[in-house]
């Protein structure tokens, strides 16, 4: 926000009196109806602005600015908008109804929020495919020296052991570049050019980017900016235009430079016109000098100096020219980490236990579980059974938060079979990859605003997993399943991406994703035309005005606004239901109340105002055990810590944290009320005591 501050003051030369602020904009495609999919996809963009009330929900402070097909060209409606940023960061004046007099107002965009598909097509960059896995990198996934070597793996887990903050203290290694893309290591292996690449250019091209000259044999991995993306379609095109490349070498080179086919085709097109329509005027120009003899040869040698220079500027998609730095294009936690990270690695698991035959006797032993939690109904953690089916970004987020006791149930309960050629070795591995996406998760949704080092460095040991256990489990010729898709190589954008623009939290997607089911309701009998969605806009407009104006004259009236209601706790029957639970190992909901470090409390009794909670000892701790990066511990209720018929509504206020118990549950041994504790404000149980609540870290039984 600071820079962007900086940016908008120094266009405020007169030093006028201006108000400064800022706008999330948003875009993506959406299902209308699940009959007939394809014809129903509906594109919208929304602004989202600052609201000063705190209630991320509400639908006043997004605004949808533009709907249509989702397989229409965006591409004009988004440089519309960008030419309407433009003019917002230079300076407009406004009405303001409190004081009613006009204001000078100069509004910046902060970040652009959207999925990976959605941001590569409205930056025009290569989607994947060689150079184009890692989001705002052109680089090829060095699968084997990118990775940590075993030594400095080895090296950063003890450091991260002994101690969870301190400094990184990892040398330049010769054998691996530490996942570093920009490593001086030896071990930095460029990729080979491809065949077509070119190895001239003509005399007068301009600058080439840097990394990607003609004639070199091998290409860097390069950080994108717009800048450096205009700078290789300007050279590019001067090359194509002047007939010295051909549309294999124009496509080679672009590709190599993350720049997508649908720009080859556009420039291969615009500039073969420009260097055919300079020919025939070359050539008009020298039959007039035929004909008209000596007296038009000055005009001939004054044109040869002064040649007609082809205007590549129309091949510039304009978004790489616009007030929008390339980094505001962020990599958003929603569609990135749980849609994509998450997902995937749910994905390689289950294929693992259904190599193994356990995938549905899995299934069966863990949903009994799962519907426990689903029946709470816990607007913090929300899940699904398996199998994995229309489960929504919620549900994937409630499920890491309870993930390491989920597979944890598989790890304790099963092993390997004897007559199968995985090794122990894939086994810890697997687990390593469990409780390390779930140590991810949590740093990178924590309130409590971890270092941006430490995100880096464990977002690091987590891929560093995955790599150790697709080498140890797959086959040597098998691309390792991190390597193959965009997600996992993008995790390396977080550290320097939270740095700069702040948690993933403040960039939640699901704001803007509520916004589609205001969309939907007034998307009846839905038609294709261009007509329809502008009739629809209006109606959309009006409604959202409608319902503020209501809320305003509730303000008015001093009648309560009636919000969405969120559970956070649950209340059980009575107590003896709490106690039975409590007995026999099942998940229960409770509370954390202040003051009181080494308890927590389930509530129960009938519905009302009044109501009953029972306390759960943690005193005892630290005799625990670890079970896929959970601390379970032993746990104890007595009746003698109920306390009866207290006020729902002041108990409410009081309350600092909400918390699920999850059993160590083994099929060889009773259950001893050993329990793990997972936080609403993905803290874990690890200790007793205050200092006992805290975020998730490296298990010392994995990785010691």
């Amino acid at each position: 926000m600071n820079e962007l501050l900086m940016k908008m003051k120094n266009r405020n030369v007169d030093l006028i009196p201006t108000s400064y602020t800022f706008m999330l904009p948003w875009s993506d495609g959406f299902i209308r109806s699940y009959v007939c999919q394809r014809d129903n996809n509906v594109w919208i963009l929304t602004i989202t602005f600052p609201n000063p009330n705190g209630n991320a929900t509400s639908k006043f402070h997004t605004h949808c600015v533009a709907v249509g097909k989702a397989s229409s060209n965006h591409t004009a409606v988004i440089d519309y908008f960008l030419s309407e940023f433009e003019t917002l960061m230079s300076g407009i004046n406004v009405y303001c109804g409190m004081t009613c007099k006009f204001k000078r107002i100069q509004m910046g965009v902060l970040a652009y929020i959207a999925d990976r598909p959605e941001r590569s097509a409205l930056l025009h960059t290569l989607h994947l495919g060689t150079y184009g896995k890692r989001s705002l990198w052109c680089a090829n996934i060095d699968q084997v020296k990118l990775p940590y070597c075993q030594s400095c793996f080895d090296q950063e887990v003890n450091c991260l052991l002994e101690r969870q903050n301190g400094p990184l203290d990892l040398s330049n290694c010769g054998r691996c570049c530490q996942w570093n893309m920009e490593s001086s290591s030896p071990a930095l292996r460029k990729k080979p050019s491809p065949e077509n690449y070119p190895t001239t250019c003509d005399v007068a091209s301009p600058v080439p980017p840097v990394e990607r000259a003609v004639g070199l044999r091998f290409l860097k991995p390069v950080r994108l900016n717009f800048s450096w993306m205009v700078s290789a379609l300007r050279f590019a095109s001067h090359n194509v235009q002047t007939k010295r490349w051909n549309k294999k070498t124009l496509q080679a080179y672009l590709n190599c430079c993350a720049i997508p086919d649908k720009i080859v085709n556009m420039v291969w097109t615009k500039c073969r016109s420009d260097a055919t329509a300079l020919e025939v005027r070359s050539n008009y120009q020298e039959d007039d000098n035929e004909i008209d003899g000596e007296s038009n040869i000055g005009e001939s040698k004054k044109s040869d100096q002064h040649p007609i220079v082809l205007n590549s500027q129309d091949t510039i998609p304009k978004v790489w020219l616009a007030c929008i730095v390339m980094s505001a294009w962020i990599d958003a936690g929603m569609h990135h980490i749980f849609h994509g990270v998450v997902a995937d690695v749910i994905h390689y698991v289950g294929a693992f236990m259904k190599h193994h035959t356990k995938e549905t006797p899995f299934h069966r032993s863990i949903n009994p579980h799962l519907k426990e939690v689903q029946s709470l109904w816990l607007s913090w953690c929300r899940v699904k059974t398996f199998p994995k089916t229309q489960w929504l970004a919620e549900d994937e987020l409630g499920f890491t938060r309870i993930i390491p006791f989920i597979y944890g149930q598989f790890f304790v309960n099963e092993s390997i079979p004897s007559k199968c050629n995985t090794t122990q070795e894939s086994w810890l591995y697997l687990q390593r990859v469990v409780s390390m996406l779930h140590v991810m998760v949590c740093m990178l949704m924590s309130p409590r605003d971890p270092n941006v080092s430490i995100i880096d460095r464990h977002v690091k040991i987590f891929l560093s997993c995955c790599h150790q256990y697709s080498t140890s489990y797959y086959d040597s010729n098998t691309i390792p399943f991190w390597a193959s898709t965009g997600n996992f190589p993008s995790l390396l954008n977080l550290g320097e991406q939270i740095g700069q623009y702040g948690p993933l939290r403040w960039y939640w997607e699901g704001t803007r994703e509520r916004f589609i089911q205001s969309v939907k309701k007034v998307l009846i009998s839905m038609r294709k035309t261009d007509s329809y969605f502008a009739r629809k806009m209006i109606i959309m407009q009006k409604l959202n005005v409608m319902e503020w104006l209501k809320e305003a004259l509730k303000k008015n009236n001093d009648q309560e606004l009636q919000r969405d209601y969120e559970r956070m706790y649950y209340r059980y029957e009575s107590f003896s239901v709490v106690k039975s639970k409590f007995e026999r190992g099942v998940i229960m909901s409770g509370f954390v109340l202040p003051n009181r470090d080494d308890w927590i409390f389930i509530a129960f009794g009938e519905r009302g105002a009044k109501m009953r909670f029972v306390g759960i000892s943690l005193a005892q701790f630290d005799q625990a055990e670890r079970n896929c990066g959970f601390v379970y511990g032993k746990c104890t209720m007595d009746k003698m810590h109920v306390v009866k018929d207290v006020d729902q509504k002041e108990l409410d206020k009081k309350m600092i944290h909400y918390c699920l118990t999850l059993p160590n549950l083994k099929d060889d041994e009773n259950f001893d009320h050993r329990y793990a504790i997972v936080y609403d404000d993905w803290d874990v149980r690890v200790s007793r005591g205050a200092a006992g609540k805290q975020l998730p870290s490296l298990c010392h039984i994995l990785f010691g």
